[in-house]
């Protein structure tokens, strides 16, 4: 497979990761409908999150944003990807708790930030570098989110 269509891959798996993130923050929303509003906000975010992943598709075509060499393989996301929606499924047909679910959310948004998912790219351009950015931050706020909801549960 050519360099530029592993890219492709790499790009559309990434943004598949964030949807299916969000599929399972949205059967949170419907499992635990007093936390409703907190799941579908974040939900919301990882489908916006999806689309600015995928917009650097086109960045990939043109030849303006590159991979950082064997920074991570594609493995890893589909792994991943799996077990998130191995977890959709628990949710679905299992009981659990909220504070289970606080956990499972807590441990996927720190694995991405530990991961350093956002920085396999080495963009050059402003425009680029700030979509990455604005990613990285945003998955830091909804680990913040998640955490502090996580602690609330854990002294109530």
């Amino acid at each position: 497979m050519a360099l530029k269509e592993k890219q492709i891959e790499t790009i559309e798996l990434l943004a598949e990761h964030e949807k299916i993130i969000s599929c399972l923050y949205k059967e949170y929303a419907r499992k635990f409908p007093e936390q409703k509003d907190f799941w579908l906000k974040i939900a919301g975010e990882e489908i916006e999150h999806s689309d600015w992943i995928y917009e650097l598709k086109s960045k990939i075509k043109e030849e303006s944003l590159y991979f950082k060499e064997r920074r991570f393989k594609t493995e890893a996301i589909k792994t991943s990807v799996e077990y998130i929606k191995k977890q959709i499924t628990k949710a679905q047909n299992e009981k659990m708790s909220i504070k289970n679910a606080l956990s499972v959310a807590r441990d996927l948004e720190s694995g991405l930030i530990e991961k350093k998912f956002f920085e396999v790219f080495e963009p050059d351009c402003r425009e680029i570098k700030q979509v990455l950015l604005d990613l990285a931050t945003a998955t830091r706020e909804h680990y913040n989110r998640i955490e502090k909801a996580w602690n609330n549960k854990k002294n109530s």
